[in-house]
């Protein structure tokens, strides 16, 4: 299984910055991308 460490997350974030992507388009991605392992909104 898959766990989204920290380095991940920040890597992830940074790519949806460069597409300049939205916090709510983000967070869709990543849940889309890894489903429950996806951090909630509020994190």
């Amino acid at each position: 299984n898959f766990v989204l460490g920290s380095y991940d997350l920040r890597t992830a974030l940074i790519f949806c910055y460069h597409l300049k992507k939205t916090a709510a388009e983000s967070h869709r991605m990543l849940v889309e991308a890894y489903g429950e392992h996806a951090l909630g909104k509020s994190q």
